[in-house]
């Protein structure tokens, strides 16, 4: 399966400027576990991407970004993706007279050569202004990568092999490339990471997940409840919990026994930690065992510490995760800074005056942030907290207005 290499996002909602995030190691020599390399070891990729910020700066617009490229390709058209995102995903951008534009480059092994394919496309509210495909690969460790445009698009004339074609101005040509030329230019393993990458966007747990236990019949039952096994450690209120071959859940609690209820029905009897894990689990299951990207906004949030570390683990571990699966996630818990992670592998997103998001790079190594030297040994937590790398809510005057014990006048 390909990997996420990069992703630039312009005029998408708060995120105005273009900003990239770069999953590639930078000149960090420790944790090298944590990464994945190529034969070639001309690459070394991120396992984990963490986006790490306070409410309201834009992370979740990057991850809504990719998951509007990912519906724009897989169903072909920019009025479908329209329909199927959220009316606030698509109509609140900034400044609907500048196009937008998203890129995404993607690396991986076909036939044992390295191949990176770059996608580009641009777009207003009507139609498709551009699009490009552009295949480059590395026959040899250490050698020149050599690029090749696969097709090119201008509005709706595309250039495919030296022959223009006419394409519907709001159709995705991607799309129809990868329906009908899956044999040349690696054209199905691109395919595939559209559509086996899984991208839960806000609010999934109420949307995403009505069918969840059924959604990948791939996944063999017994891997599932090897999981719902963890599960069940984890939450000192469940005995046992499983599915069974009808994939209905069969809870042992020690009040009782809760049988045949689906998924969606264990919100009420479950706690909000525990329902979140479990309806994750299956998507992580699915990302492991086949090398699919998986996506998660807002990750931590009702999970306590040790098992929003243990699902970083799943992906970190190549026992855990052989094909070298991707976890990429947001977050607002500055705890992780503390977790034994890469510190190249987090983006602190930020916001400039003007509200719109910016990322915070380079803060790892030896580079320099704001005048200063940033050591390697640091404590990015505290230094976090304090607002040295990014905003942060100033909950003096909360504490100030809390302890005022009159009332409150305007002098």
């Amino acid at each position: 399966m390909l990997k996420l290499s990069k992703f630039t996002i312009e005029n998408f909602k708060s995120i105005h400027q273009p900003i990239t995030v770069d999953f590639n190691k930078t000149s960090i020599h420790n944790y090298e576990d944590q990464l994945i390399f190529s034969q070639f070891q001309r690459f070394g990729l991120f396992k984990l991407g963490c986006l790490l910020g306070t409410n309201n700066v834009g992370k979740s617009n990057i991850i809504q970004a990719v998951n509007f490229l990912q519906k724009l390709v897989v169903l072909g058209g920019l009025d479908i993706a329209h329909h199927e995102m959220h009316v606030r995903d698509v109509k609140n951008w900034q400044d609907i007279e500048t196009p937008t534009k998203l890129q995404i480059e993607l690396v991986g092994e076909i036939d044992t050569v390295l191949t990176e394919f770059t996608y580009m496309i641009s777009f207003n509210q009507q139609e498709i202004l551009s699009e490009e495909l552009i295949r480059a690969i590395y026959p040899r460790k250490n050698s020149k990568g050599r690029s090749k445009t696969v097709f090119k698009r201008e509005s709706n004339q595309v250039t495919l092999q030296s022959k223009v074609k006419c394409i519907d101005p709001t159709r995705v040509f991607l799309r129809y490339l990868m329906d009908t030329a899956l044999e040349d230019h690696g054209i199905s393993n691109l395919k595939n990471w559209f559509y086996h990458t899984v991208i839960l966007t806000t609010g999934y747990m109420n949307a995403d997940f009505s069918d969840l236990y059924t959604k990948y019949p791939s996944v063999e039952i017994e891997r599932i409840n090897d999981f719902l096994t963890i599960v069940s450690r984890l939450d000192p209120m469940i005995e046992t919990v499983r599915i069974n071959e009808d994939r209905l859940f069969e809870i042992h609690s020690h009040n009782g026994k809760v049988v045949n209820h689906t998924f969606k029905e264990l919100s009420p009897i479950v706690s909000s930690g525990t329902y979140k894990l479990m309806a994750i689990l299956p998507h992580a299951i699915h990302a492991i065992e086949t090398g699919a990207t998986l996506m998660i906004d807002d990750l931590s949030n009702s999970l306590d510490t040790n098992v929003f570390h243990f699902i970083l683990e799943m992906f970190l571990r190549d026992e855990l995760n052989p094909q070298q699966s991707q976890l990429i996630f947001t977050t607002t818990q500055a705890e992780v800074l503390d977790f034994d992670l890469r510190r190249d592998q987090f983006f602190i997103i930020d916001f400039d005056f003007d509200k719109r998001t910016t990322i915070v790079k380079n803060l790892f190594e030896d580079v320099k942030h704001k005048g200063k030297s940033i050591r390697n040994d640091l404590k990015l937590k505290n230094r976090y907290l304090q607002g040295s790398f990014s905003y942060v809510p100033n909950v003096e005057d909360l504490i100030d207005f809390v302890s005022n014990k009159g009332p409150i006048t305007d002098e």
